[in-house]
């Protein structure tokens, strides 16, 4: 008697694709032969399916319908850098089952690996290299695009989100720096697994200690994790017309942000709830005729604000990013510092290119997701 797993998943995986492990047994010719397949998300059971041989005496399982949901939702944090929370660890059992009747026989355990929430598109995972975001040997898990100057910006008060997966005791390193070089600098050591840091005046202030005449004298920052992942963040000067941050949830499970630096239209829809009323009454013992007391009736509305945000003139590659924001599940909006919960309406999206445009904008209309309802009758 013998189970043999053969392929896991590679550590690291984005839990929304395939979590496939493929194993054989030896005794697949036992009468009522199966295969019972015991999942377990951070060491605890949480599915038992039964499994037959599909090729020979080889089968395989997918999981992640089984915990894709399991995971931690990604959220906004407002410390200069914690855990992320959206990671969690995988493994499963593999028992044959068979005999008159069937029973459980030889079993075998999967190593433990990792997996994040994230959902990637089909020709991105059959290409996944987890050690792209990691300290050791990768970058950001972010997708932002430097603007036509090679930089890319936040606006002083709103979150600027970076994480990596660090999966271990690192360094943090945050520096303040203006024109002429680095004015403050923080550094503090944790052990998180996936980390996430959040850029904002808050944090700077109450976690780097930064003051605020330093702040208002810097015009970039710059972040170090492990020393040698770093990355710059310019602060965008505002001009005659307010900015808005727009924040989302990208495939890779962690904040993008982009600058819409040109407009915003405010506008609204009302939805009514309504009977007709039929045209005579009585009143007593006379049936008399009201106009005032007749027709189409309105008891309740409820009105659905709206917004559309425009980019200035951007790059090609600033506009094929920020038609990743469409797929998000989840948005914010920052105005003048407000943190506004909003929702994407664009149902399309259309890659422009330089080559065919002389100017390059993309408008992004938004709803409200709060209720606003009328006062009911």
């Amino acid at each position: 008697m013998a189970v043999t797993i053969h392929d896991i998943p590679s550590d690291w995986s984005p839990s929304d694709n395939p979590l496939m492990y493929r194993f054989s047994s030896n005794q697949t010719a036992q009468a009522n032969f199966s295969y019972v397949v015991e999942t377990y998300f951070d060491g605890t059971l949480v599915s038992e399916d039964r499994v037959f041989p599909e090729s020979g005496i080889y089968a395989h399982i997918d999981i992640s319908p089984i915990v894709k949901n399991l995971l931690s939702v990604p959220v906004l944090t407002n410390t200069i850098w914690q855990d992320a929370g959206i990671d969690g660890k995988i493994k499963i059992k593999v028992w044959e089952n068979y005999g008159t009747p069937a029973v459980n026989q030889a079993s075998a355990t999967s190593t433990e690996t990792n997996i994040f929430k994230g959902c990637l598109s089909d020709r991105d995972w059959m290409s996944w290299n987890a050690g792209q975001y990691t300290v050791s040997g990768g970058s950001f898990m972010t997708y932002r695009a430097p603007s036509s100057d090679g930089k890319v910006y936040k606006i002083r008060d709103d979150d600027f989100y970076l994480n990596i997966i660090q999966d271990g005791s690192e360094l943090l390193t945050v520096e303040l720096i203006g024109p002429l070089g680095i004015i403050d600098t923080y550094t503090d050591t944790q052990d998180f697994t996936v980390a996430q840091v959040n850029i904002n005046s808050y944090t700077l202030q109450n976690d780097c200690g930064f003051s605020p005449l330093s702040l208002a004298s810097a015009d970039r920052v710059k972040v170090y994790i492990g020393g040698s992942k770093q990355y710059t963040i310019w602060f965008y000067d505002i001009g005659c017309n307010p900015a808005y941050t727009l924040e989302w949830i990208n495939q890779l499970g962690a904040w993008d942000s982009f600058i819409f630096a040109h407009n915003l239209e405010e506008s609204f829809d009302v939805t009514e709830r309504s009977y007709t009323r039929k045209f005579g009454s009585w009143n007593g013992s006379i049936f008399s005729y009201d106009l005032n007391d007749a027709g189409n009736v309105r008891v309740g509305t409820q009105q659905t604000d709206k917004m559309t945000i425009y980019t200035d003139w951007i790059t090609e590659t600033e506009q094929h990013f920020l038609l990743t924001c469409y797929k998000a599940p989840r948005f914010y909006l920052f105005d003048s510092g407000d943190e506004i919960p909003v929702k994407i309406t664009n149902t399309q999206g259309k890659y422009q290119y330089a080559r065919w445009e002389e100017l390059i904008s993309e408008a992004v209309d938004l709803q409200l997701v709060n209720n606003h309802n009328g006062i009911s009758l």
